[in-house]
């Protein structure tokens, strides 16, 4: 029997714009044959060495980002082309490969604290390799100190790379509820939980906030009610502040305060981990706590968060590590 025109519309309707996009197609099925293949896995480990301080980067970081937007506008010729703007600056910090620019810079720069990084002692050395290898064989990123949050190296390139996709579905979708289901789509069906078996909420927290991003950096006009970053007056481009991370960094980037949603292989292993923190825990428990929950879910209303294949790691800890481990706490350091 054929089908209406109206039965085949409201089909389409269910199919994500990106693919019918044949490139697009061809990636997606690149990625899917790829999926076992460990260098094309970019995940990130958030509970081995968590014990360690690390500087906090957020300085060296927003003057990476201020450098890069002074340069784009001090040769800008474009006038007030916002798409325009937004993709050079995009060009210049993410990039289009597997690694964006700004976070190879910042897995590698001596002036940006690192956390140690094992593969034979992270969270998914004892996963099954049969049924995990995109995440235990994966290329681990590294973790960083940022606005007092650790995340991880990806989060930068998310936020300026997938950010961007973000924005770009904002402006034709309408409304951020429409663009956040369809990041939330991609998230599960190739950048995550079809490559490493890991659906990560922290990313796409990241992908909201460099959405944020692109939406305040330009306004074509000079209403200073507008707090962009940059105002564009009779086609030259004015910087009205300068940008920074603690805008947009909080506990929610944090794969260990907001755990992902990992398939069921990899949860024993990251158990095993996370009872390796109980001594710590029982020194400095606030490290552990995530804060402004409520505040936070709020303002992330939006996004297509999963619960957690795990418990949220304060939980767990209270209810698995022994009671000589964690009583008296005198929280010797609340960071």
């Amino acid at each position: 029997m054929s089908q209406t025109k109206s039965q085949l519309a409201q089909q389409r309707r269910l199919i994500p714009y990106e693919l019918t996009n044949p490139s697009l197609v061809c990636a997606l099925f690149i990625g899917i044959c790829l999926a076992e293949i460990p260098v094309i896995g970019g995940e990130t480990d958030p509970y081995t060495n968590r014990e360690l301080d690390l500087d906090d980067s957020i300085e060296v970081l927003d003057a990476k980002v201020n450098e890069a937007l002074d340069r784009i506008a001090s040769n800008w010729s474009r006038g007030c082309n916002e798409r325009a703007f937004i993709y050079a600056v995009y060009r210049d910090l993410g990039g289009l490969h597997w690694v964006d620019k700004i976070e190879r810079w910042a897995m590698f720069a001596p002036e940006i604290d690192r956390l140690p990084r094992n593969r034979a002692e992270s969270v998914f050395a004892d996963a099954p390799i049969i049924r995990s290898s995109g995440a235990r064989l994966g290329n681990f990123t590294r973790t960083i100190n940022v606005n007092g949050t650790y995340i991880s190296t990806d989060k930068l390139g998310h936020f300026f790379s997938q950010g961007r996709k973000f924005y770009s579905r904002y402006q034709r979708l309408g409304t951020e509820v429409k663009a956040a289901r369809l990041t939330a789509r991609w998230e599960g069906l190739i950048w995550g939980n079809l490559l490493s078996g890991i659906y990560s909420n922290a990313d796409l927290i990241a992908n909201y906030e460099g959405f944020l991003f692109y939406r305040g950096l330009l306004y074509e006009g000079a209403d200073e009610d507008q707090d962009t970053i940059f105002a564009c007056r009779e086609g030259n481009l004015v910087k009205r502040r300068d940008f920074t991370w603690a805008e947009h960094v909080n506990g929610f980037w944090d794969e260990m305060l907001n755990p992902s949603y990992f398939k069921r292989s990899l949860v024993p292993a990251i158990e095993q981990r996370m009872l390796r923190l109980c001594s710590d825990y029982s020194r400095r428990p606030r490290r552990y706590e995530i804060q402004n929950s409520e505040e936070l879910n709020a303002r992330y209303r939006a996004i297509a968060m999963r619960d957690s294949s795990v418990l949220p790691i304060s939980q767990f800890l209270d209810e698995n590590c022994s009671s000589s481990q964690t009583s008296g706490l005198e929280d010797e350091d609340l960071s």
